[in-house]
C-alpha cells in the first residue's frame, strides 16, 4: 500500500503534544508527513521530520483581524491555493491538517476546490464569541466540507452556535501514552524523581505546571496556601513553568511568608517525573490550552485528584468528586477548602486518584485515538 501523505499546517506556536504523538505514531503505520509551521514551540519541530516554515500573514495581538491583514488576504489566499495544487500534483498530498485559524481561512477553499481532505483541529480556550461579524462569516465559510475535530463538548457548542455545521464536528477524546517511562531517563528526569521523593516524604504538596503570565491562577495558588498552612502544617507548592511574571510571584510568597514553602522550578522536559510528588494537582491556567489537558490526563494517570475550574472544558475527562475537583466558584477559599478536604480525608483522595487513573486508561489511551484518527485521514 501506497503512503498516505498528510500536510500539517500550523501557525498556532501552542504546543500541542497530542498531536506530535500522533504524528510519531501515524508515521509507524505507514503514513507519511509534511510539516508546515508559522511559529514556534508547538512541538513538531523535530530534526527527524520534514518541516519547514512560512510567512501566514501578519501577527494579530490585540484584533483577529487587522487592516494590514485584510490587505494582505487575497494575495495569500491566492499563495496558498497554488502552494497546495502543487502539493497535491507533484507531492501527492491526499489530506490537509490545519491548526492556526490562519491557515483555516487561506487553505481551506484551497482544499475544497482541489477536493483534498480538510481537517481542522480546534485547540480548546478560543473565545468565538470575541469574534466579530467579517471574521465569524470567514470562519464559517471557510469550514464548509471540512472534518472539524474538538476536544471537549464546550467546544463543539461554541462552534455550533458560531454556525458552523455540527455534523462535520467530532469530539475526539485527546490521548497519552500510558507507560509512563517510555523515554529513556537522563540526568534531568532523575534529578526530578530524586527531589520528587525527597519532597514526597516531607510534605502535603499542591503541583502545577503553567505559564508564568499575568493571565493565570498563580497568585489564587499563593493565597490557598496561605489558608490551609492553618491546617496543613506541613503543606507545599510545586510551581512548574517560566515566564515574566516568575519574579513578581515569587516575591509576591515572600511579602505573604510564604517563599518557604512555595518552589518555583522552572521548565522541565519530563514533567511526569515530577507527578509523583504531588499530593493533589490543581489547573492554574485561565485559558486551557492542549497542554494542559496533556497536563491533567498524566497527572489522572499517575492516581492523582485534579481540581479546577467548572465550565472551561475539563468536564469531558474529569468527573467532579468522582475523579476530581470541578469547582464552579474558583477562587482561593473554595480551592483552599477542597484541598483541605482531601488532605483530611485521605480514603476519598486514594479513591479519587484511582478512579481517575482507571478513566484514562479505558478513554483516554492514545493507541486507541490514534486508530480513531487514523479513520478520517
Amino acid at each position: 500500500m501506497d503512503n498516505k501523505k498528510i500536510l500539517i499546517v500550523d501557525s498556532s506556536s501552542e504546543k500541542n503534544q497530542f498531536l506530535a504523538d500522533l504524528v510519531e505514531e501515524l508515521k509507524k503505520k505507514n503514513f507519511y508527513f509534511s510539516i508546515l509551521l508559522a511559529g514556534k514551540g508547538s512541538g513538531l519541530e523535530r530534526k527527524e521530520w520534514q518541516f519547514s516554515r512560512r510567512f501566514m500573514g501578519p501577527e494579530i495581538k490585540n484584533k483577529f483581524f487587522a487592516a494590514e491583514f485584510i490587505i494582505l488576504l487575497p494575495a495569500l489566499a491566492l499563495l496558498y491555493f497554488f502552494y497546495a495544487a502543487y502539493l497535491k500534483f507533484s507531492k501527492k498530498i491526499t489530506s490537509i491538517i490545519l491548526v492556526g485559524w490562519k491557515e483555516k481561512i487561506f487553505l481551506s477553499p484551497a482544499g475544497r476546490i482541489l477536493r483534498i481532505n480538510t481537517i481542522w483541529i480546534e485547540n480548546p480556550g478560543v473565545d468565538y464569541n470575541n469574534l466579530g461579524r467579517m471574521e465569524k462569516f470567514l470562519y464559517k465559510k471557510s469550514s464548509k466540507k471540512a472534518r472539524i475535530v474538538v476536544f471537549s463538548s464546550l467546544v463543539k457548542h461554541s462552534l455550533s452556535e458560531l454556525g458552523l455545521a455540527g455534523d462535520n464536528i467530532k469530539i475526539f477524546q485527546p490521548g497519552i501514552r500510558l507507560n509512563l517511562y517510555e523515554h529513556q531517563d537522563n540526568i534531568f528526569s532523575k534529578l526530578a524523581q530524586t527531589e520528587g521523593s525527597k519532597f514526597k516524604k516531607k510534605f502535603f504538596t499542591i503541583g502545577t505546571v503553567v505559564d508564568l503570565d499575568k493571565r493565570q491562577h498563580v497568585e489564587k495558588l499563593l493565597q490557598v496556601v496561605k489558608i490551609c498552612s492553618e491546617v496543613i502544617p506541613n503543606i507545599q507548592l510545586i510551581v512548574i513553568g517560566e515566564g515574566q511574571e516568575r519574579k513578581n510571584l515569587a516575591w509576591s510568597a515572600k511579602k505573604m511568608g510564604i517563599d518557604s514553602c512555595v518552589w518555583f522550578v522552572g521548565e522541565h522536559g519530563h514533567v511526569r517525573k515530577w507527578l509523583y510528588s504531588f499530593d493533589v494537582y490543581i489547573v492554574a491556567s485561565v485559558v486551557l490550552k492542549m497542554n494542559d489537558l496533556d497536563v491533567v490526563l498524566k497527572c489522572m494517570s499517575a492516581g492523582l485528584p485534579v481540581i479546577g475550574p467548572q465550565g472551561e472544558g475539563l468536564e469531558d475527562i474529569v468527573y467532579n468528586d468522582k475523579t476530581g475537583c470541578l469547582l464552579e466558584d474558583f477562587d482561593s477559599e473554595m480551592i483552599a477548602r477542597q484541598v483541605i478536604r482531601l488532605y483530611q480525608d485521605g480514603r476519598f483522595r486514594a479513591n479519587l486518584g484511582m478512579l481517575a487513573k482507571e478513566r484514562v486508561k479505558k478513554f483516554f489511551n492514545l493507541a486507541e485515538q490514534v486508530n480513531e484518527f487514523e479513520k478520517i485521514i
